[in-house]
């Protein structure tokens, strides 16, 4: 196919897709139809609680050029806004 043949192609291509994206801006409830699935909440799952006494593995890691800071880690998770405080927020203050 001669070039120019594949310019006007091209752009005519490109035209479509600008309008396009124009038809698709100015009504997005067609495409919010369109694309709407309906979705089965099912909230029957079986989730692991919380439990007394959780104890996680927190792995200490120091590298070369950065020894590892305690006063880091014990601000994460003994500090206001601590890891315990978020967890326990989860989980209604339990």
């Amino acid at each position: 196919m001669p070039r120019q043949y594949m310019s006007k192609v091209r752009a005519v291509m490109a035209l479509l897709l600008i309008l396009l994206g124009l038809l698709s801006y100015s009504n997005p409830e067609y495409i919010d139809n369109a694309l709407e699935r309906s979705h089965n909440h099912n909230s029957n799952y079986n989730l692991v609680e919380l439990q007394d006494n959780e104890e996680w593995l927190v792995l200490k890691i120091s590298f070369p050029n950065k020894p590892f800071d305690s006063d880091v880690a014990k601000k994460l998770f003994e500090d206001t806004y601590s890891a315990e405080d978020y967890i326990k927020s989860l989980n209604n203050n339990y």
